[in-house]
């Protein structure tokens, strides 16, 4: 998909309409400056965008992913299913690495429970002021590379990225206010 020809043709139909930029991208709620970019050829919409895009330009999916009014070169009925069906796909694997993700976690969780338990039982701390602050910074930049990259996106992004920096930087506070708690009982 040439993404000058797409931002074009988006543009035409979009003006047809009588629409501003603001207007197409409430319908299909996204910001005007992502239907700005589209329509300048600088990047294409996310895969999910497809068909509430489509369905707002009074478009098929054939039409809008050949940038073409009317199109047959592909066969209509034929191009549309198999343009559905890509798109159903695609959510698919994001829903499916949006699992993976969620049970990866789920394991590292239960893993550092079993940590934590049995470091209790023996009493001997050494999670709790060691493992546990390493953990919870490798946490930290986890959660800032997800940030990173659901900005790259154009997803919401913030509160991962802050969330992310709490979590590398707590252990930093942790140590800081220990030394605190040591200095000022032992004066």
């Amino acid at each position: 998909m040439n993404e000058r020809e797409f931002g074009h043709f988006i543009a035409e139909r979009r003006k047809e309409k009588g629409w501003t930029q603001l207007v197409l991208a409430e319908k299909i709620h996204v910001t005007d400056k992502a239907v700005s970019k589209w329509e300048r050829g600088a990047g294409l919409p996310d895969i999910k965008l497809l068909e509430p895009l489509a369905t707002a330009l009074d478009l098929s999916l054939t039409e809008l992913m050949t940038s073409k009014k009317n199109s047959e070169t592909l066969g209509d009925d034929f191009a549309e299913d198999a343009i559905q069906n890509t798109l159903e796909i695609a959510v698919l694997q994001n829903e499916i690495q949006t699992r993976n993700v969620l049970l990866v976690i789920s394991l590292i969780a239960i893993v550092i429970v079993t940590i934590l338990l049995l470091d209790i039982e023996n009493g001997t701390g050494t999670f709790l002021f060691v493992c546990l602050p390493i953990l919870l910074s490798l946490l930290g930049v986890g959660l800032i590379y997800v940030g990173v990259q659901r900005k790259r996106k154009k997803y919401k992004y913030r509160g991962l990225s802050i969330l992310g920096i709490i979590l590398f930087l707590f252990p930093i506070e942790v140590y800081i206010l220990a030394w605190l708690a040591i200095l000022i009982t032992l004066s």
